[in-house]
């Protein structure tokens, strides 16, 4: 497991807090796959929240130029979700998926899984 620190800039991290606060969220059990539904509990921003479009390309440029990132994971593409954890809430033990997305053009293997947290 590898921990990176200060992945945002303060500015970046502004402007994400700032989207994030006015984005709609909906019960993150939607992406949970068959198995995953009965342990997720979380929420995530809905796929076609326009500030997801917003959000998303300033994490990726974050990721990115983060020098240890690149290095370990040397990543061609990346697919984001945008999840929150309200007081209570968990995602239980789960494997995450091999794929993602929809079959057969869209479909991207899943070899690496992060989680970006930000501090409120």
């Amino acid at each position: 497991m590898l921990h990176l620190s200060n992945v945002l800039r303060p500015k970046e991290l502004a402007t994400v807090n700032g989207l994030l606060d006015d984005a709609a969220f909906v019960d993150g059990a939607v992406s949970g796959g068959e198995y995953g539904k009965r342990v997720k509990n979380n929420q995530q921003v809905k796929p076609t929240e326009e500030i997801r479009a917003r959000v998303i390309p300033v994490l990726q440029q974050a990721l990115y130029r983060h020098p240890e990132f690149v290095s370990y994971a040397r990543p061609r593409r990346m697919v984001l979700n945008i999840n929150r954890y309200e007081v209570g809430m968990s995602y239980g033990n789960h494997n995450d998926a091999a794929l993602t997305g929809s079959f057969p053009d869209h479909v991207v293997r899943t070899d690496l899984s992060m989680t970006l947290f930000r501090r409120l």
